[in-house]
């Protein structure tokens, strides 16, 4: 099982990227213009934002309707403000995710508990990492300034908290 959950997150990709209704993936109606590359962009970086957090903060293997509501709430509410545009669809997404997890997991025998997260090639850019990047440092800087304490109990430099786990900090 390499990637978890790649091939739900795959098909919701094409669910999330498809036109709902006529409309582009920011909900504007048109012909996709010259932004729709862009759309597609920030598409994918929200999807990766999704996962990123649902996997961070959730359990996989659990519906929806039985999360925690706070780190549920949370995770919609960082999706939010880092990507307004796909506000509507956020809770859709973690559903959809969360079901594409359980679903590979029973087909697969059930998910290790310390899956290394990878990212299928067909499911990221350079655009879309740079544009998650960004999210997920405007994220770490709203909790480092709601919550400083935290940083200095975890016993980590903020530096090396800023850095995404996945990635060495070099890299970004």
């Amino acid at each position: 099982l390499a990637g978890d959950c790649e091939e739900g997150a795959r098909e919701d990709e094409y669910e999330e990227g498809g036109s709902e209704g006529g409309q582009s993936a920011t909900g504007n109606s048109g012909s996709g213009g010259g932004g729709s590359k862009m759309d597609d962009e920030r598409l994918k970086a929200f999807n990766l934002f999704v996962r990123f957090f649902v996997d961070e903060n959730l359990d996989r293997m659990v519906p929806i309707s039985k999360q925690p509501k706070e780190k549920l709430s949370g995770i919609l509410e960082a999706c939010d403000r880092q990507f307004p545009e796909f506000s509507d669809r956020a809770r859709k997404r973690v559903r959809t995710y969360l079901k594409a997890c359980r679903r590979n997991g029973r087909k697969n025998g059930g998910l290790p508990q310390e899956l290394p997260r990878t990212t299928p090639a067909h499911l990221t850019s350079a655009t879309a990492e740079g544009i998650l990047e960004k999210a997920l440092a405007g994220e770490r800087e709203l909790q480092a300034q709601l919550h400083p304490a935290r940083l200095e109990q975890a016993g980590m430099p903020q530096a090396q908290q800023l850095s995404r786990p996945d990635r060495p900090a070099e890299q970004q």
